[in-house]
């Protein structure tokens, strides 16, 4: 759980500040006496009870009450802030702590009205500054000072376009949706945020985390009700477009349209599915839109299945159109895009695929009030 800091939390920050920044300095060679300003060894409780005390945002993540991660922002003119010691304790590093935390530093950063996040790093720790590439920032410059043995590097990125909510949002949200919406699209939700994950974790250049997220929130117009596909596509664009969930709405849009503008060889009847073709004719899928069309057709509510049985299941279901056949080479299409991408078949890393793929249940109907 990631909360923002109380006062009485400032000592265990400080700790867990400076062993985490420690395993850096011991990587890279710095000291007290050749960086004695350097975050391992400068930081302190007096400078930490300064920023609460002035309003400096602080948060930390906890585990069972204990914090194993930390930030803080220091909010600037112009509509910008910089993100200051984000940082992990060395022991629960590579568990997605601190993409948690980052991705909840962009969710701040715009509550309190900052539309750019800036970060100061060690240039030369080239793992580190590719982590935050991959997570969107870009490298702007650098600079030397004679009191590090290092050279600075500054990284900045946008955080009013095309935001995602923190992992704990976006699994709140999802859990909201099932108490107004009870179903196995819920449990269909989460499976497709957890093959996205496991696809993208194997791709150079994506995000797992955040394909997590958007997997999760694919299928959030559904918390309206027992709908129709147009209407809970555009239900979850309207309601993560009034979150700033940029990202999320464009997935909402895209995840049922393999075809894009392809679908929408006829004019609409009703405003929604205009608005939908609208926005769709306008549109060109990324990678991201691609990774949950296909990660829509491998989750099932019990777990994960090769593309043809799910292709049955939601012919069976839904019955099928001038275009059912067309849809699914879309859907092959992208799976051996995937697949060359990975070097290796997307199915290799969905849990227990051959067994779930043989299991048969009822089709799930609506219950009656």
């Amino acid at each position: 759980m990631i909360q923002q800091i109380k006062r009485t939390n400032i000592q265990e920050c400080v700790c867990v500040i400076r062993e985490s920044f420690l395993t850096v300095a011991e990587e890279f060679g710095f000291t007290m006496e050749n960086a004695p300003r350097f975050t391992a060894f400068a930081t302190t409780e007096e400078r930490l009870y300064w920023q609460f005390d002035n309003n400096r945002p602080m948060f930390a993540c906890f585990s069972h009450e204990k914090i194993i991660g930390y930030y803080s922002l220091d909010i600037k003119e112009n509509e910008a802030c910089e993100l200051n010691n984000l940082c992990v304790l060395p022991e629960y590093r590579h568990k997605s702590v601190g993409s948690r935390l980052l991705q909840d530093a962009f969710s701040r950063a715009k509550e309190y009205g900052c539309k750019k996040l800036s970060i100061g790093i060690v240039e030369e720790n080239k793992t580190l500054r590719n982590w935050y590439e991959k997570k969107g920032f870009v490298h702007i410059g650098t600079q030397k000072f004679d009191f590090f043995p290092f050279t600075c590097g500054y990284m900045e990125k946008e955080v009013g376009i095309g935001m995602l909510p923190s992992i704990e949002t976006a699994e709140k949200e999802l859990r909201i949706a099932g108490e107004l919406n009870p179903g196995p699209w819920i449990e269909h939700s989460v499976n497709t945020g957890i093959a996205a994950r496991s696809i993208a974790a194997k791709i150079q250049g994506m995000d797992s985390e955040k394909a997590y997220i958007l997997g999760l929130l694919h299928d959030i117009g559904r918390r309206v009700g027992v709908v129709n596909i147009p209407r809970h596509v555009y239900e979850g664009y309207l309601y993560a477009s009034s979150k700033g969930w940029n990202d999320v709405a464009r997935i909402c849009m895209t995840h049922s349209y393999p075809l894009m503008d392809k679908e929408f060889d006829y004019e609409p009847e009703n405003e929604e599915e205009s608005e939908i073709k609208k926005y769709i004719s306008g549109c060109k899928c990324d990678d991201y839109d691609l990774l949950i069309q296909l990660c829509d057709s491998l989750a099932v509510n019990y777990g994960f299945c090769i593309l043809e049985k799910r292709f049955v299941d939601v012919a069976r279901r839904y019955g099928v159109r001038e275009n059912t056949v067309e849809r699914w080479n879309a859907k092959f299409a992208i799976k051996e895009y995937f697949d060359e991408k990975m070097g290796s078949s997307v199915y290799d890393v969905l849990p227990d695929i051959g067994r779930t793929t043989l299991l048969c249940f009822p089709l799930w109907k609506p219950p009656i009030n």
